[in-house]
């Protein structure tokens, strides 16, 4: 599984969403300046978002982007989904149920099983509001990973 870079910037949108004034709509080129990404690269990026009712969009003098709901009710793993699709380490858990006519005697299948489930688990408990304070779960003393 690698996350695309249209994953790791949706990320880095909606965080910097997160860390605005949850009333004000904020203009893409703003984001774009911010994070140092292309507004064309980001437009697409905020169609999907903006489609499955992640983000709010307004058009006009004041229009933009803002969240639709708190920066804690957002995972990491709805975020990527959205723009990633299932998030399967190997292309037989793509889809449910698994269809592969070996996974019956498929000596690795609950090996991959397992950590799918672990990359779900994971990503499904890191939310926005974890992302904005540079804080993951398992990690002590506010040493989060470099973003």
């Amino acid at each position: 599984m690698l996350i695309s870079t249209k994953g790791r910037y949706a990320l880095r949108v909606m965080v910097d969403l997160a860390e605005q004034d949850p009333e004000r709509f904020v203009r893409l080129q703003e984001i774009a300046d911010r994070q140092g990404i292309s507004e064309k690269y980001l437009e697409g990026i905020v169609v999907k978002l903006s489609r499955a009712g992640d983000l709010v969009s307004a058009r006009g003098k004041g229009g933009g982007y803002r969240l639709s709901r708190a920066p804690e009710a957002y995972t990491v793993l709805s975020i990527l989904e959205r723009i990633e699709g299932k998030l399967a380490p190997v292309s037989c858990l793509e889809q449910e149920p698994v269809r592969c006519s070996r996974a019956p005697d498929c000596a690795t299948l609950p090996l991959w099983e397992g950590l799918h489930a672990r990359i779900e688990a994971y990503l499904g408990s890191v939310t926005l509001r974890d992302l904005m304070e540079r804080r993951m779960p398992g990690q002590t003393g506010g040493e989060g990973p470099g973003f």
